[in-house]
């Protein structure tokens, strides 16, 4: 059955208003999505809608048209449209507000990403160039770093506060303490690379220098590796706060402050003995009575008168050196009831002349007892060396015993035969039960020839206890006798073999 015409102006009806509806959605939609505005935007959405119509409607709109042109009451109603009624004008009129709020949102949007836009083709492009490789870069696959374990044992000393410093290169750390002398660290440290390696031990937390090792230190390419340093590989003379010659270390051993120069302390005496209970020089007793002819001989016997006719004084002796300097002496005296031995032989060796000698004598109710071997040798510098080796003692009520070893550097005292100690050490030792206490004593003197004095140092151990007694001396003498004679005092060295 065919429409009649009010169905198909009805239908025309309904169509106009579909084609409003679609045309508000449509300018709705570009203001929102594109930020289009103005007639031309809504011309476009009309157009728009228009083609949107589908085919079957515009064939249907086509027949309307065609009726319409015989119907005059159609194209009355096509010319003047009815107006929508109340409800559809209330949606238009909400869809038009919707509409009009959307496009000033989105004109203010399109601003914002006008300007945005703006900015960001105004940011300079940053280029970038690819990495080129870098054969310093390690390679992970490859072994770049060794674990070195360093253990080390540093010298000898006890205290509460000693600390090992190791440093390589630029990294340092502090090892850590095994047990007795026994440090140990670990580092990781790069592969195939040398640095100074330095060790340094200290006491006082740091503050005071002891000891230090250091040498080169180039790693291995093993994955691990230990490194040893032993005690005797430290110096401990680099160190020596007070610059008093004894090194830091050595000093907090004696139990001295290596901060303070004691030396600017000490008394400083005259003079002092290497003999210090002896009644007996070799230069006094010995190679004076042999003279300076070569081959020399003589034997005697003799009883010389005193102020005391009942004691008159018995010497008996002989002398035997031949050409080479080589021979015996002996000398018996007797006064009284005291009487005295001194017997000798003597040894040339290339440039040295040896004593091998001893003396004996009872005096006053006291036995007296000393034996000593005696070299001294004149070097082709003409430096004298003096070397000594005594023992003796001594008894009545009590009992002395004594014993000395000197090696001295001397030289000659001008006018004379003789010599005098510069330079050496010699060391004694003396042991006695006179007093209410046994007494041991042990006695030091050195001497360097650069220094202006004797260095005594003197142990006085008894029962009460232990006493350190030091001095400075200006003289060394071989015997400090009460006379003064220059014999005791020096060494014969003007030999007549060696002219």
């Amino acid at each position: 059955n065919r429409d009649t015409a009010s169905d198909r102006q009805m239908r025309m009806k309904k169509m106009e208003h579909a084609r409003l509806s679609l045309a508000y959605t449509i300018v709705a939609t570009c203001i929102i999505v594109t930020g289009c505005s103005g007639s031309g935007g809504a011309n476009d959405s009309q157009d728009l809608g228009t083609t949107s119509i589908t085919d079957s409607n515009a064939a249907e709109e086509s027949n309307a048209n065609e009726e319409s042109v015989n119907n005059p009451e159609i194209v009355e109603d096509i010319a003047n449209p009815q107006q929508p009624d109340n409800a559809t004008a209330d949606a238009i009129s909400d869809a038009t507000a919707t509409i009009e709020n959307s496009a000033e949102s989105s004109s203010e949007s399109a601003e914002t990403n006008s300007d945005t836009a703006s900015s960001i083709s105004t940011t300079p492009t940053i280029e970038t160039e690819a990495v080129p490789d870098n054969p310093s870069v390690p390679d992970p696959l490859v072994q770049n770093t060794t674990q070195v374990v360093f253990d080390i044992t540093v010298p000898a000393f006890m205290s509460n506060a000693l600390l090992v410093q190791l440093r390589w290169g630029d990294i340092e750390t502090n090892a850590a303490w095994v047990g007795d002398e026994f440090w140990s660290t670990t580092l990781e440290l790069p592969t195939a690379t040398e640095e100074t390696l330095n060790v340094t031990f200290f006491d006082d937390n740091g503050a005071v220098e002891l000891a230090s090792f250091e040498q080169a230190f180039r790693t291995g390419t093993n994955a691990a590796e230990t490194f040893t340093i032993t005690t005797d590989q430290f110096d401990a003379s680099l160190f020596d706060t007070d610059q008093d010659g004894v090194s830091n270390l050595d000093e907090l051993i004696a139990g001295t402050d290596p901060s303070v120069d004691e030396d600017s302390l000490l008394e400083i005496r005259d003079s002092f003995s290497v003999i210090v209970n002896s009644r007996t020089t070799v230069s006094r007793e010995l190679e004076a009575a042999i003279g300076t002819v070569r081959p020399f001989f003589d034997e005697f016997d003799t009883e010389t008168a005193t102020g005391d006719p009942n004691r008159p004084l018995f010497m008996v002796g002989s002398t035997n050196i031949d050409a080479n300097g080589n021979g015996t002496y002996s000398l018996g005296t007797s006064f009284g009831s005291s009487s005295a031995t001194d017997a000798g032989t003597r040894t040339r060796s290339d440039n040295s002349i040896t004593w091998d000698a001893g003396h004996s004598s009872f005096m006053d109710g006291t036995q007296y007892a000393n034996s000593f071997i005696n070299t001294v040798t004149v070097e082709n510098d003409g430096t004298v060396r003096f070397v000594q080796e005594t023992d003796g003692s001594s008894s009545d009520f009590y009992t002395d015993i004594w014993t000395s070893s000197s090696d001295l550097i001397a030289e000659r005292v001008e006018g004379t035969s003789l010599c005098k100690p510069i330079a050496g050490t010699t060391t004694g030792t003396f042991t006695t039960n006179r007093g209410s206490n046994n007494t041991f004593i042990t006695r030091t003197i050195t001497k360097e020839t650069d220094e202006p004095y004797w260095r005594v140092t003197e142990q006085d151990s008894n029962d009460t206890g232990v006493e350190v007694n030091e001095f400075f001396i200006r003289d060394l003498f071989i015997l400090d006798s009460r006379d003064d004679d220059p014999f005791d005092r020096y060494f014969f060295c003007d030999f007549v073999e060696f002219e």
